[in-house]
């Protein structure tokens, strides 16, 4: 392979970091550009007075042999086994009601058990129901063993993804569940892609069943070993990262990238640019508005971003575990009906008894890296909507005002006093508080409008109807939250089909067969720390 070729990556979020390594492990001049201070994006931890924090990880599925996020990793001679401890495979999720609470473990025909037992009169439509989950995931150990987007068009084919392809969580639960107290328990994760059942797309909802089935993992140290790993992989191969350099424009030369802009005007050439940023920007911002077909056009501009969050990050002396937490996350529920309980964010406020999300990530840790002997972090997380905040967007950290702050710290004050409802003195000892915002996802990660999870996984943009790896321009290649959807498996998988896609842009004879279909246009119609 010429190893002349340059490829350009913009961006050093999971899939960026996936795609640099991969590229560099197969002979291509990688530059790594990162617009923020430091690499990985949602795998960029923040330490205060000892204690570390991970904004943007506290779980991740798919570890085990055979499955995305362990072949991914192990083809770049990171081994999964090392670098991930499990959480509690009796209970890595415990979905708390009023009055009620579900232990979620490891293991489909267990969990299934469990339900059964917890809810008998629904045990036929579990078994439907988990056999669909069992197809998916299926499917999803299949494709951790392929490439490229045809795999995935023709696995949409099949017809139970056709199925439910355009339908919701929530109807495909009603087709198979009539308790809506099960029903709840089963969406009771859905903050993992930021919507309520009503709202998200079935095909999403059943993955994130199938994404645990084989037991929840967190990185040993935090994210941040997670990132050092993809960074340390792809620097043996001679790749190079730069921070502080944010990317402007993408330019083209005789229909194809060529070089991309950074905002201080240097000029980096590239025969492949991959962009790991939001398709929105990378699209719709960094590319010559002229040469973006009409239909992608009409895509961009009527995308729905997936909501914010607000972010209560806590070092408290004290071991949790005493006080009744664990290697498990909490997902606190204020009632069944969870479509109302995101009703007033998409309204544009914050609910009076919000649905909270509890991460002690020092406790997932056997390396007691995060916290320091008899201490412990605790992160709390809520969605929220970013109007509520867009006055003060644009407007550099720091210098936000006091009326910023005073709002950080009635949204913390509002936070605390809703979990001490529900779990009374679990808080205490606080030597470390930090306020996250949408804003701070807008400025850390370029996050369209501090939307976490990139477009919502709405039935509308989710599977062939989101972004492909592959876009209207030749050599410009997407990866990220935008292409298979959000988390971090999802995000490494991105990576790894980008740099092979990218691979294949330099082929001259692809490169000709790409020129002329972008001619035609047949290419653009495609169905942390606080601030």
């Amino acid at each position: 392979m010429n190893t002349t070729k340059r490829v350009v990556v913009i961006g050093t979020g999971a899939g960026g970091l996936a795609a640099a390594a991969y590229l560099a492990r197969d002979g291509f001049d990688v530059l790594a550009l990162e617009q923020a201070e430091h690499l990985g994006g949602y795998l960029n931890p923040f330490r205060r007075d000892g204690f570390l924090f991970d904004p943007g990880v506290h779980y991740v599925g798919e570890c085990s042999p055979g499955r995305i996020m362990h072949e991914v990793l192990t083809g770049l001679d990171i081994d999964p086994t090392a670098l991930f401890c499990e959480l509690e495979p009796d209970g890595f999720d415990v979905y708390q009601f009023p009055d009620f609470e579900v232990r979620a473990c490891r293991g489909l025909d267990e969990y299934r058990a469990r339900l059964s037992a917890l809810f008998p009169h629904e045990r036929d439509g579990l078994v439907r129901l988990f056999d669909v989950v069992r197809r998916v995931d299926e499917l999803v150990s299949m494709t951790s063993m392929k490439l490229g987007w045809s795999t995935l068009k023709g696995l949409a084919q099949l017809p139970f993804v056709m199925r439910w392809a355009s339908r919701t969580f929530d109807e495909l639960l009603l087709a198979h569940i009539a308790d809506p107290r099960l029903r709840a328990v089963l969406a009771a994760a859905g903050g993992d892609y930021g919507l309520p059942p009503g709202r998200a797309s079935a095909i999403v909802g059943l993955q994130l069943l199938a994404h645990y089935a084989h037991g929840a993992f967190f990185p040993r140290g935090g994210s941040g070993a997670l990132r050092d790993a993809l960074v340390g992989a792809a620097e043996r191969h001679g790749a190079r990262f730069r921070t502080r350099a944010r990317v402007a424009r993408i330019l083209t030369d005789d229909g194809r990238a060529s070089s991309v802009i950074l905002d201080t005007g240097e000029l980096i050439a590239a025969d492949v640019v991959v962009s790991d940023v939001n398709p929105v920007r990378t699209l719709g911002q960094m590319l010559d508005p002229e040469i973006v077909p009409r239909a992608m056009r009409k895509k961009l501009a009527n995308i729905e971003h997936s909501l914010g969050v607000c972010g209560l990050f806590l070092g408290m002396r004290r071991d949790l575990r005493a006080h009744g937490l664990g290697r498990f996350n909490v997902w606190s529920h204020s009632g069944w009906n969870i479509d109302a309980e995101y009703a007033p964010v998409f309204e544009g406020r914050l609910p009076d008894d919000p649905m909270l999300f509890l991460s002690p990530n020092s406790l997932k840790d056997d390396s007691g890296a995060m916290a320091p002997a008899g201490s412990s972090t605790l992160e709390i997380v809520t969605m929220a909507p970013y109007s509520m905040f867009k006055r003060w967007s644009g407007k550099p950290c720091g210098e936000r005002g006091p009326e910023y702050q005073a709002e950080k710290t009635r949204i913390a004050d509002w936070m605390l006093s809703t979990l001490e409802r529900r779990w009374p003195g679990l808080v205490g000892d606080v030597v470390v508080q930090e306020v996250s915002t949408p804003l701070t996802d807008e400025h850390y990660t370029l996050a369209v409008e501090g939307g976490i999870y990139g477009p919502a996984m709405t039935p509308a943009q989710t599977g062939l109807r989101r972004f492909r790896p592959v876009t209207f321009v030749p050599n410009l290649v997407l990866a990220g939250a935008g292409v298979f959807g959000d988390g971090v498996a999802p995000c490494l998988y991105s990576g790894r089909v980008a740099a092979a896609v990218a691979a294949r842009e330099v082929a001259p004879a692809r490169r000709r067969l790409l020129r002329g279909r972008s001619s035609s246009g047949s290419r653009g119609t495609p169905a942390g720390a606080s601030t």
